[in-house]
């Protein structure tokens, strides 16, 4: 019980990695299989969440600083990654997850994160890695980050998140597994069914077959940005089909396995219908998408390597067939020799593109410092003008001293051509400065530098500051951030954040200026955390917004007996040509609780919370414009014997509602909510539950009543899981009261 990771994992269709608040089971067999896999794994988690998930893809920028799409995130939960993917068909071709404190810095409470190194926007390309289209061609490197955030607007009483994950191997080299996940949040259900089977000889031969399925739109919040962070464009498709399937095979043979000396052969296939709803394979367009291939490395000799790649890809209307072979010869210790021959065709609602061509790239290592380059490359055949061309070019790395890196290449193809130059100085211990260029010119002409520092004053003072200028055909990006960091005490922080940023696409320019600053104080009896935003957006095209927004949060434990929580949080939009505000939102919660030690029969909760809201203007869904309301509750539960408890609870709610937007009188309602509580032991871990509740509304003389019978197991002292049935219309819960609560339920609860 407690704060998890759902873990659930291993397969290509069925992944769901959340950091979520609540129980988990994760089971591992003592027994495992000739090969070191674990006889039988078992997830299962189940979680009334507090928190939104959200995934943000950050296109490398060059930079090492990048701002997320939300801030205050949930403590714990980022988990980061670096993706290289290729650029034809999306495919993941190599994945690295970050190490907090030795790859990135984050700030959870300001959405910021800090990269050790800067990122580049490409990598060189995969297996088969000298032919290019562009003279800066390569494949598309990205950030990505999922964790868990805290929105404005809170989660209803039903809403509840479960899943499993399981695994049996059948001897040694067969396994089947089976995935479930089902969210419910805000009336809208999301799943996930799965199924796989795995034959394995060794760790480098095996087969995955994997069936999934999803119905619904996952409630999380993909978005992608192309700029570190300055704005972002949501992947999902509203209106895209919302249920699919999709079937993944992968195979491999290493070829030692078969007597055939050192390489390896691997196929792949994925068929996935537009419904299907996955962010590892996000699919925007709602299109049916297929792609399969197969590529190859074979060890001719000690010194020659030969590798072959075909792939296959269906995306819609467009068909690509790729396919290549290159040769690898060590000539010396220290130089090489590379020859690769590359087929492209395509068709897209009847126009076709067929290119052949051919390249050769000799590469040489001098000493321990430097190691550079030179290639070229001729196109055979090509149905396009437009596309591949004749091409020359040569780059490096050297390290010119303990601290200084110096990289570069340069490619043309006389009509266009790209250089890249990038540098980087570590001065001292945790401290360094960077610059990267880069130039294209012709077709796809772009120019953009990006230099940057970060410098640990002492141990208690850092600052950073980094810019950002990239011009292209498509977009125009101007950014400068600014920060500082300092401990005051071993218990004390205090941070503070500038951003200046301007976007130009399609003709729209957009500029933002963002302040922030938070604190953050902690020790052994409580915890304060504060912090403030003002952010200015403006464009071209008339839209002007000003926002306030703060975030406050602090608890404390008198004794081991009472502890007092908070919240405080406010947020203010203006539209400046607007009559009225474009939204308004303050949510302040004041909870105490009491549990004597000297007499831990009693439990005490209580709890006021005052709420207003004003939605935004372009928010979809909502029943009232405007609502303001205050709640008064006290709970509790009593041990009367071993076997009997008895408690109740206590709700009063005053709140106002309106129906037209910041205008006009509010309409007063009074609520009042009374609960009688029962709990028995029955045998073993069992425990039943009885309740009786009363409602009424008393400005409109509306009254309900009705009981609701549950049994829960304890599975220890501070964790149960249950199950009933509401016999009544409305849950328990004034902040978040809703009427559509009759019905089955599962019921989760603990204590840290």
């Amino acid at each position: 019980m407690g704060h998890y990771n759902t873990g659930i994992s291993g397969t290509e269709l069925s992944n769901y990695d959340r950091s979520l608040y609540g129980a988990k089971l994760d089971y591992r067999s003592p027994a495992q299989t000739a090969l070191g896999d674990d006889k039988t794994t078992l997830k299962v988690f189940a979680s009334q969440p507090s928190s939104r998930a959200a995934r943000d893809e950050l296109v490398g920028t060059g930079g090492s600083l990048y701002y997320l799409n939300h801030s205050d995130v949930v403590l714990g939960s980022a988990k980061l990654m670096v993706e290289i993917r290729e650029r034809d068909s999306d495919r993941v071709r190599e994945q690295v997850a970050l190490v907090e404190g030795q790859d990135y810095e984050i700030d959870e409470f300001q959405g910021r994160i800090l990269l050790t190194r800067p990122l580049r926007s490409t990598a060189g390309l995969s297996l088969l890695s000298i032919i290019r289209d562009t003279p800066l061609d390569g494949d598309d490197v990205v950030l990505v980050v999922d964790y868990e955030y805290v929105p404005e607007i809170g989660f209803g009483a039903d809403d509840l998140t479960m899943g499993l994950r399981g695994k049996q191997w059948l001897g040694d080299h067969v396994a089947v597994g089976v995935t479930a996940v089902d969210e419910e949040r805000a009336g809208k259900s999301f799943q996930i069914r799965g199924a796989d089977v795995t034959f394995k000889y060794s760790e480098g031969t095996f087969i995955n077959m994997e069936v999934s399925e999803t119905e619904a739109e996952q409630n999380i919040d993909a978005s992608l940005s192309l700029n570190g962070g300055l704005d972002f464009e949501s992947l999902l498709n509203p209106l895209a089909d919302q249920q699919g399937q999709a079937l993944a095979i992968n195979a491999r043979v290493d070829l030692e396995d078969v007597g055939l000396g050192q390489g390896s052969v691997g196929v792949w296939l994925r068929d996935q219908e537009a419904g299907f709803n996955s962010l590892d394979f996000a699919n925007p367009r709602g299109e049916d998408r297929v792609t399969k291939g197969l590529e190859a490395r074979v060890s001719v000799t000690e010194d020659l390597d030969v590798r072959v790649r075909v792939q296959e890809n269906d995306r819609g209307s467009r068909h690509t067939v790729d396919g290549g072979l290159q040769a690898d010869w060590q000539i010396t210790q220290g130089s090489k020799v590379a020859v690769q021959y590359q087929s492209t065709s395509a068709d897209d609602v009847g126009f076709e593109d067929d290119k052949e061509a051919v390249g050769v790239r000799y590469s040489q290592r001098v000493g321990t410092r430097l190691n550079w380059f030179i290639s070229g490359q001729s196109v055979l055949s090509a149905r396009d003008e437009d596309g591949i061309q004749d091409m020359i070019g040569s780059g490096g790395n050297y390290r010119a001293t303990a601290q200084l890196d110096i990289s570069g290449e340069y490619f043309s193809d006389g009509a266009s051509d790209g250089a890249r130059v990038g540098v980087g100085y570590r001065f001292r211990d945790n401290s360094k400065a960077y610059l990267n260029y880069v130039t294209e010119r012709g077709a796809s002409s772009r120019e953009g530098i990006t230099l940057g520092q970060k410098t640990e004053i002492n141990n208690r003072l850092n600052v950073y500051s980094e810019h950002r200028f990239d011009r292209s055909a498509r977009d125009n990006v101007q950014g400068e951030s600014y920060g500082i960091e300092y401990d005051f005490t071993d218990n004390w922080a205090l941070e503070g954040d500038v951003l200046f940023g301007t976007t130009e696409r399609r003709g729209v320019k957009r500029e933002r200026t963002a302040y922030s600053i938070s604190s953050r104080l902690r020790n052994t009896s409580g915890r304060l955390v504060n912090r403030l935003e003002y952010r200015i957006d403006e464009s071209n095209d008339g839209d002007a917004v000003d926002q306030w927004v703060t975030t406050n949060r602090w608890d404390v434990r008198v004794n081991d007996a009472w502890v007092w929580v908070g919240k405080a949080d406010f947020a203010y939009t203006d539209y400046r040509d607007a009559s009225t505000d474009a939204a308004k939102f303050g949510e302040f919660d004041l909870g105490m609780a009491y549990r004597p030690v000297t007499h831990n029969r009693l439990n005490l909760l209580a709890m006021t919370s005052y709420v207003y809201d004003m939605d935004p203007q372009n928010q979809n869904g909502g029943l009232y414009a405007d609502e303001k309301g205050i709640v008064y509750s006290i709970e509790g539960i009593y041990q009367l014997t071993d076997r009997f408890k008895l408690g109740g609870k206590l709700a009063h709610k005053r709140s106002s509602v309106r129906l037209d937007r910041d205008a006009d009188d509010f309409i007063d309602a009074t609520t009042n909510l009374r609960i009688m509580r029962m709990r028995y032991h029955l045998l073993w871990r069992l425990d039943a539950l009885l309740e009786y509740r009363w409602l009424d509304v008393r400005e409109i003389g509306d009254q309900k009543e009705g009981g609701l019978l549950g049994v829960d197991v304890q599975f220890g002292p501070n964790l149960s899981i249950g199950v009933g049935y509401n016999f009544t219309e409305f849950n328990d819960r004034l902040t978040i009261l809703d009427y559509d609560s009759e019905g089955w339920f599962v019921n989760l609860s603990g204590q840290l």
